[in-house]
């Protein structure tokens, strides 16, 4: 049978030393595994080792997640600092051929 998170037979939440809340009193931690992000009141025990594993699960998925939007914004950035440095460039040509416009024109 699943252990009742919350209940007088189950683990306190690990970390803090108290029962967990009491809106989760009576909710199998199973259904919690399914339901919540919080993990607050899984038991690590190897007696669990189910929920342990839907809990590092839950983290490897968070990891991938998180690097994934690291190389995009990473990849975001290089791009726009490529395409600043191939403009500054443009513009450097630009101010380059404006001024030997001006000093032929002045020479004349």
């Amino acid at each position: 049978p699943a252990q009742q998170c919350g209940s007088a037979s189950a683990p306190k939440c690990p970390g803090s030393g108290r029962q967990a809340p009491a809106v989760t009193s009576g909710i199998p931690v199973t259904s919690l595994l399914r339901s919540s992000s919080r993990w607050h009141c899984l038991d690590p025990s190897p007696s669990s080792p189910v929920l342990i594993a839907g809990f590092l699960q839950h983290k490897e998925d968070k990891m991938q997640r998180t690097a994934s939007q690291f190389q995009e914004m990473e990849q975001t950035v290089y791009n726009s600092l490529f395409t600043l440095i191939k403009d500054t460039s443009v513009l450097r040509d630009y101010a380059a051929a404006a001024l030997l416009i001006i000093n032929v024109s002045a020479d004349l």
